[in-house]
């Protein structure tokens, strides 16, 4: 017995990206990040605490979504799915 199932085999890893969805997450992760960065210099320009923490949060939205995409980490691809 090869320790596989019968609905996993011929499945393979991927890392990266796969779709157009998951770049277009990506891509919302970066602004997001990039926007919220932007958020805190003017927080900390305007000495105020509160815009500072939007900013933060942002860039945790950011974080979220990056790691969402699929950016990070390996991803199960079933078989057939990409090839032309």
């Amino acid at each position: 017995m090869s320790g596989k199932s019968d609905e996993q085999e011929g499945w393979r890893v991927h890392r990266g990206l796969v779709n157009v969805s998951d770049t277009v997450i990506y891509v919302l992760g970066w602004v997001f990040l990039l926007v919220g960065l932007g958020v805190d210099a003017l927080g900390v320009s305007a000495h105020s605490g509160s815009i500072v923490a939007a900013g933060i949060g942002l860039n945790w939205i950011g974080v979220i979504l990056a790691l969402g995409s699929g950016a990070i980490g390996n991803r199960k691809i079933p078989p057939g799915y990409g090839e032309e």
